[in-house]
């Protein structure tokens, strides 16, 4: 999506980034619009669900970030709503769109793979429900089983040729779960229910939240409103939950694995409050509607107060702005390599995204995103990390910060300091607090690109950092 974008011009993907972000994030709304409207039949219940969600913080903070949560949110929200349409019909049209936005978001995100059981399930809802599994089912499921499986296939296939594996570097760098996380979330262990609470009060302050919640829902299905949508809708929103308390927990701040759940949590919810007021027709219209408009408005209270705390807070403390990546890694090390004349000049750091924007240099990442060696290595092999970095890649540049100082330990590595000198180099707080010793970390340049050239390096430290 972004390569057309670098045909034309550098800067045009930073502005893409932006506009897609809003383009897929206002087509969340529009589909989680749809799925409130096909449970409730109310345009404003629907209104407030699309509100309610444009106002949480962690929805806001990632969906224009230049992260994938925008697109990962759109292909979910979607994908819901042709399960309910599912529900009521059955058509191979819809079941390959289904299909296709399955794989998608399988794409998108390795556990969106996980959602591609939705629209099987809705398959067995109805079927259920009729009690007999037609041809047009059987139809829909060979659809939507082929628009699944041919973009997976195809992209696995190409990853395993070019990467020699199935598995993305994630998963390597950043661990991912294991039988025993899946046994810890089925066995209800503490740490992972609160890591999932964690999530569900987020969107709220109001305590009893989910408690509320079940109780409305009890009362729903009890009156049988809506049943087969609403059970497949709460399970959709559980099965989101789930799949965010699976995942590795994020170093960074709102949620931003969270986005699938919240897309559906707000449609659930407000379809649930909506069908709860009208599902007792014995009880005086206006006590009901009284009752709905006090919970909105407890709702809305909530929402104001906690969100407009955390989006002030996000505003003014951003995760690490792309505009400041690319000016201390990409225009900075630029820079560097020119005014030191080095040709072919290469830089490894743990902070590439926007530095690979702007980076005329060979980026080698230290985090193990896109270098599969170091992903397998780092925090497992320090001895073969060392050995890739100081003797195979030999880097021209290196910069090490915080946590990424911690896990590298570059100084515990002879060739180290027999190799490298520092451009800028302190006693790095957060690094050494963890470890229990000094550890260091800067800015780093290989002493044969500079050798001979003490004068030239001394304008480059100057240059880049101001006067000693």
């Amino acid at each position: 999506m972004f390569v057309p974008g670098f045909w034309l011009n550098y800067g045009v993907p930073l502005w893409a980034a932006k506009i897609f972000g809003h383009v897929f994030s206002y087509g969340a709304f529009f589909f989680g619009f749809q799925i409130v409207l096909q449970l409730t039949r109310s345009p404003l219940a629907a209104c407030l669900a699309m509100i309610f969600l444009a106002l949480n913080t962690s929805f806001v903070v990632w969906n224009v970030s230049g992260l994938e949560n925008a697109l990962y949110a759109f292909e979910i929200v979607t994908l819901v709503y042709l399960c309910l349409l599912t529900l009521d019909r059955l058509s191979w049209q819809v079941a390959a769109t289904a299909g296709l936005l399955a794989a998608a978001s399988a794409l998108t995100r390795p556990e969106g793979v996980v959602f591609a059981l939705l629209w099987p399930s809705a398959v067995l809802f109805r079927t259920i429900g009729n009690g007999t599994l037609s041809a047009a089912a059987l139809q829909s499921c060979l659809a939507y089983f082929v628009a699944v499986a041919v973009p997976v296939i195809a992209y696995r296939g190409m990853a395993f040729v070019y990467f020699d594996t199935l598995l993305p570097n994630t998963y390597y760098a950043k661990g991912g779960p294991s039988i025993a996380t899946v046994l810890g979330i089925l066995l209800l262990d503490p740490s992972y229910v609160y890591k999932g609470y964690d999530l569900f009060r987020s969107t709220f302050i109001v305590k009893g939240l989910f408690s509320f919640a079940l109780v409305t829902f009890a009362l729903v299905i009890f009156a049988k409103r809506a049943t087969a949508p609403l059970i497949f809708l709460v399970g959709a929103s559980a099965l989101a939950l789930f799949t965010y308390v699976l995942l590795p927990t994020d170093w960074m701040m709102e949620f931003r694995f969270g986005t699938p759940f919240l897309v559906l949590f707000y449609p659930t919810l407000f379809s649930l409050i909506w069908l709860a007021g009208a599902s007792f027709p014995r009880i005086p219209i206006f006590i009901r509607q009284a009752a709905v408009i006090f919970v909105i408005l407890v709702f809305s209270a909530s929402s104001t107060l906690v969100h407009s705390i955390r989006l002030n807070e996000f505003y003014d403390k951003p995760t690490v702005p792309f505009a400041v990546v690319a000016d201390l890694f990409g225009d900075r090390f630029n820079r560097a390599a020119k005014l030191l004349g080095v040709e072919q000049a290469s830089l490894l750091l743990p902070d590439i995204g926007g530095t690979l924007f702007y980076s005329e240099l060979e980026i080698f990442d230290l985090a193990g995103l896109t270098d599969a060696t170091i992903a397998r290595s780092l925090r497992k092999d320090l001895a073969s990390l060392h050995g890739y970095i100081f003797d195979q890649i030999r880097p021209t540049f290196i910069h090490t910060h915080g946590y990424w100082a911690l896990v590298s330990d570059l100084d515990a590595g002879v060739s180290f300091r027999e190799q490298y000198i520092p451009l800028r180099e302190s006693v790095d707080a957060v690094a050494s607090a963890s470890a229990g010793r000094i550890i260091y970390s800067g800015d780093y340049v290989r002493k044969d690109a500079v050798e001979g050239n003490a004068e030239v390096l001394a304008r480059t430290k100057t240059a880049l950092y101001g006067p000693p």
